[in-house]
């Protein structure tokens, strides 16, 4: 409306003008918008939710920006952590948190596939979801968690970097990726 590319003459499209952009998605993930069922769309209040299935949202299952004393906003990461995009969103999430910044994140997986019916899951998923699990990633750096999926994230220190398998050891303390199990964090 304000640069006159939405006008009166948009009235009757208006209603989808937004389905209808170039930028907007043409898949749509099948728990959030389901295809068989015309309507059956559900949004669900998070708080409700965690409670339903026993979650808690402490402060413990959250990333904290370094140096912010006060931390009004709370973001939730929903994807499929184990695709690209997903590990895209995760990575975009981390590096967006700065000195100033006054947002905690956490992370929720909506995975494709049924991951019970997966045998082999990729590390994201499985590590975020046992930090969160242990109440470990309060402890976690974006910089860590970042070299953990193998993300370069700017090096600022000259401090000496760890290996991946490393960073990943000492954010789950000791425990490792092999000892994970996929039936704890379903």
């Amino acid at each position: 409306v304000y640069t006159g590319k939405l006008t009166d003459t948009h009235n009757d499209t208006l209603g989808t003008y937004f389905y209808d952009q170039p930028t907007t998605s043409i898949r749509r993930n099948q728990y959030i918008f389901p295809k068989d069922t015309p309507g059956s769309l559900r949004v669900y209040n998070l708080p409700t939710l965690f409670s339903r299935i026993g979650f808690q949202a402490a402060p413990a299952t959250f990333v904290y920006p370094a140096e912010s004393a006060v931390i009004p906003l709370s973001l939730y990461v929903v994807a499929d952590l184990d695709s690209s995009e997903g590990l895209n969103l995760v990575k975009e999430a981390l590096l967006s948190i700065g000195p100033d910044t006054r947002t905690r994140i956490s992370f929720l997986h909506n995975p494709v596939i049924d991951p019970s019916e997966e045998s082999k899951r990729p590390l994201t998923s499985w590590l975020l979801s046992h930090l969160i699990k242990s109440r470990l990633l309060s402890k976690a750096s974006p910089k860590q968690l970042l070299m953990a999926f193998g993300v370069n994230a700017p090096n600022e220190d000259a401090q000496t970097v760890l290996s991946q398998d490393e960073v990943v050891r000492v954010l789950t303390e000791g425990v490792k990726v092999a000892d994970f199990s996929a039936g704890a964090y379903i």
